[in-house]
């Protein structure tokens, strides 16, 4: 039977980030008649924001300390929702690309109307790099459902001892993180060290993982970073899937 050894560690909140309009511009030359609606991510808002918080990527060394840091990237939404043209409009030099890779990675778009029809439109988007906070900032940590033996189980239950890890008997500490969003989602998966055979197996566990609980700073849900040790070891050559 295998045995999986799981530990959690905080360390500390890292990156909150968010998107909004900025503009909205008719391109091409048509007239400004009656603009029925904006451009829009297809989930709307709240979806436009999980889809940067999942796709937003910044090493932490380009944060700067007790400050937002926002950079605005302008974009053409195309007649059938494509977006295109991308542009650095403003915002740190630093960031710019981070931000850049981020809206490229983004689905087609329900497009802008005008007197019924669909037009083309010049879209501004701000994204915005809030710098760390430490962990004694926080009020009240994220927590999966039913709390920490629960999380444990979880892991126990679900978590798949790659084939050929069993057969050349790799046994180790794999050191996951993992961003819990303000509503609870887990994105941003990553394994941070230990045996490559194990790393794969440990970042799909975390990615089968439910909504957590989100932490709380003043009262408000944060974005929070979690690390977690799962420790992979064999016990009578024998594993549990």
């Amino acid at each position: 039977m295998k045995k999986i050894l799981v530990l959690v560690v905080v360390l500390f909140v890292s990156i909150a980030t968010f998107s909004q309009v900025a503009s909205d511009v008719p391109l091409n030359g048509d007239a400004f008649g009656v603009l029925n609606e904006r451009p829009r991510f297809p989930s709307g808002d709240l979806g436009w924001h999980l889809f940067v918080n999942h796709n937003l990527s910044c090493p932490d060394s380009l944060r700067s300390k007790n400050q937002k840091q926002t950079v605005v990237i302008g974009f053409t939404v195309d007649k059938d929702g494509t977006l295109s043209d991308y542009k650095f409009v403003s915002g740190a030099e630093s960031l710019k690309h981070y931000a850049l890779d981020c809206i490229k990675k983004s689905p087609k778009w329900i497009p802008g109307r005008q007197n019924g029809s669909p037009i083309k439109f010049y879209h501004e988007a701000a994204i915005v790099f809030e710098a760390p906070i430490t962990f004694d900032a926080v009020e009240i940590e994220p927590e999966f459902p039913k709390g920490e033996s629960a999380w444990e189980v979880f892991l126990q239950d679900s978590l798949q001892y790659p084939k050929y890890a069993l057969v050349m008997k790799i046994e180790g500490v794999v050191k996951g993180q993992f961003l819990v969003g303000k509503d609870g989602t887990i994105n941003q998966i990553k394994a941070l060290s230990g045996p490559e055979e194990l790393q794969s197996a440990a970042i799909d566990v975390i990615k089968k993982s439910p909504r957590w609980t989100p932490g709380l700073r003043n009262g408000n849900p944060v974005v929070f970073m979690k690390t977690c040790d799962i420790h992979f070891l064999l016990a009578n050559d024998k594993s549990k899937k």
